[in-house]
């Protein structure tokens, strides 16, 4: 844990987490509804390949200038993510080699926005920290309770298909990196099951009373 959670005045860090296609993030913006803030890790990545010279250099100097994106092949403002994946999701020494540069400015940047919001005059009941390998990255050490979103394989493929444009292949194969479900489940507090006729809302907020401190 980042901060002492007996503290009342400490907002829970509630990690929110799911595999590729689990729609994580739709139930992330749910709760954001209720004012609660939510941080995410993908979103953050993003925004370290577009801000961070240092480590597209370091990509650079490894896989060269075609996973640079800039107005020109030799200047660079972000990161070809898609390219990047091909690489490192068919290499795992590339993808621990890159996890290792990224993970910890990930890190940086959340304990950054935490701070924050305990400068808030009145401090939310509990944030959420939403990634898809919280658990594989070791980031649930730093939550005090952490959340699984789950959906039907075919339900996940077809999201992904739509959002990604990837082909069934290369999704299997992202999938290999992230733990199945069924080890996710020994490591959480409660899960959401997001299938196309689960009741996500009710699941929802049902969760968000218990947070707050409402048993029932």
């Amino acid at each position: 844990m980042i901060a002492d959670a007996d503290d009342a005045r400490v907002p829970v860090v509630v990690g929110l987490t799911g595999g590729m296609g689990s729609g994580k993030s739709t139930v992330g913006r749910m709760w954001e509804t209720w004012g609660i803030p939510r941080w995410d890790a993908d979103a953050a990545g993003a925004a370290l390949y577009r801000n961070d010279a240092s480590l597209r250099e370091a990509i650079g100097a490894r896989w060269g200038r075609r996973m640079w994106l800039g107005p020109s092949p030799d200047q660079h403002t972000d990161i070809n993510r898609k390219e990047l994946g091909a690489v490192v999701f068919q290499d795992p020494e590339a993808l621990q080699w890159l996890n290792a540069l990224v993970h910890p400015r990930v890190r940086a940047m959340f304990c950054d926005w935490w701070a924050l919001q305990l400068q808030r005059p009145s401090p939310p009941p509990y944030v959420l920290r939403e990634s898809a390998i919280l658990l594989e990255s070791g980031f649930a050490a730093d939550c005090d309770v952490v959340i699984l979103v789950t959906a039907p394989e075919p339900e996940r493929i077809a999201r992904i298909q739509q959002r990604d444009g990837l082909t069934v292949s290369e999704i299997r194969q992202r999938w290999v990196h992230q733990w199945p479900d069924a080890r996710k489940f020994e490591h959480v507090h409660a899960h959401v099951q997001n299938g196309p006729a689960d009741p996500l809302l009710d699941q929802i907020a049902l969760l968000h009373s218990r947070l707050q401190g409402n048993p029932t």
